[in-house]
C-alpha cells in the first residue's frame, strides 16, 4: 500500500519478468475494481524499464494488480491511498507573484476563512495589472470600507465549484458567492473571456 497526496506522480519500475499495471477489471473477480479513475498499461518485460506512470488527480483508494498470467493470483496487487490536497485558493493567491494586490483586498475584506474553508472554490483572480487598469484612487476608496463593496466585488469573482477551462463552455453562465453570474465566452481564436476580462493564465489547482 502508499499513500500520496493528490497530483501526486506514481511510477512503476519492471524489477523483471513480464508485468502490467492494471487498476481497471480485477484480474481475480472479473469485476470492475471501481477506482475513482481507471487505468492500465501495456507489458513489459524490459528490465529496469518504466512499465507505467500516472498522476493521481482525483483523492480515494485505488485497487490494481498484474493481469498477467497467475500474478495477480499469486499477490501481486496494490493499493494506493490518494489524500486530498489541503491548499486553498488562498494559499495559491499568496503563492503568486501576479496577484499581491488580490491578496492585501482578500485579507482586508475579512475573506481569507471563507475562502480556506470546505471547497472547492474557483477565484477568477484579477491579476496586479487589471487592479492597476482601474480609475487612480478607486482601490484605495474600496480598501477604506473593505467589507463592503470590496467583498462584494470579490466575491462576484469566485464560484462555488470547479471551474476548469475545461468545463466551460460559450454562453455558459457561473453563479458567484455574491449572488451574481458570469457569462463564459469563447472566441473564435479559443480565448477565453469571463464577462469582459481574458483568462490569461487557467487550471491553477
Amino acid at each position: 500500500q502508499l499513500t500520496i497526496e493528490q497530483g501526486d506522480v506514481v511510477v512503476w519500475i519492471n524489477n523483471g519478468g513480464f508485468h502490467d499495471v492494471n487498476g481497471d477489471t480485477n484480474t481475480i473477480t472479473g469485476e470492475s475494481f471501481g477506482n475513482p479513475e481507471s487505468f492500465d498499461s501495456p507489458a513489459t518485460s524490459e528490465v529496469g524499464a518504466e512499465i507505467f506512470s500516472y498522476t493521481f488527480n482525483i483523492p480515494g483508494t485505488y485497487n490494481y494488480d498484474c493481469s498477467v498470467g497467475q500474478h495477480a493470483a499469486n499477490g501481486m496487487v496494490g493499493q494506493i491511498v490518494v489524500n486530498a490536497s489541503q491548499t486553498t485558493v488562498v494559499d495559491v493567491i499568496v503563492g503568486s507573484d501576479d496577484h499581491n494586490t488580490l491578496e492585501t483586498a482578500v485579507v482586508a475584506a475579512g475573506l481569507v476563512d471563507v475562502l480556506s474553508g470546505e471547497g472547492p472554490f474557483t477565484v477568477f483572480a484579477p491579476t496586479d495589472s487589471a487592479f492597476g487598469a482601474l480609475p487612480e484612487g478607486t482601490l484605495e476608496t474600496l480598501l477604506e470600507n473593505p467589507t463592503g463593496d470590496l467583498a462584494n466585488i470579490l466575491l462576484h469573482h469566485v464560484y462555488a465549484g470547479n471551474a476548469l477551462s475545461t468545463d466551460l463552455s460559450d454562453g455558459m453562465m457561473i453563479p458567484t458567492l455574491l449572488g451574481t453570474s458570469l457569462t463564459v465566452s469563447i472566441e473564435m481564436s479559443g480565448a477565453v473571456m469571463i464577462e469582459n476580462s481574458m483568462v490569461t493564465v487557467a487550471n491553477i489547482e
